[in-house]
């Protein structure tokens, strides 16, 4: 949790600044999980918490992932060889509403 993370951060003496990987285990490795996890970090802001400074999102131009195939033409384009992505329109969305909503924020 972002709390256990802050205590840690000031038992060793460390800024107080936390990237969230709205990915991997914050979203039990599901890619549409992830505007959940950055949603609730939103919150978190909004609530005063002033640690969290950024987010990493799995995105790509396509959703999902692929195998690589051992046919190399027939991977497809803009989507991910390795964990599965958000496509753009939706991490668009997500960032746009990131933004509008942080600017508001003091």
């Amino acid at each position: 949790s972002i709390a256990v993370c802050e205590e840690a951060l000031v038992k060793e003496g460390l800024r107080r600044k936390i990237v969230v990987d709205c990915s991997h285990g914050n979203s039990n490795k599901d890619a549409n999980r992830q505007p959940m996890v950055m949603e609730d970090c939103l919150k978190q802001i909004e609530a005063g918490n002033h640690a969290i400074c950024g987010f990493m999102v799995e995105s790509n131009l396509f959703g999902g992932n692929q195998e690589i195939p051992s046919d190399r033409t027939q991977l497809g384009y803009g989507v991910s060889v390795t964990d599965a992505c958000l496509d753009w329109k939706t991490t668009e969305k997500m960032l746009r509403e990131a933004h509008q909503r942080l600017s508001k924020v003091k």
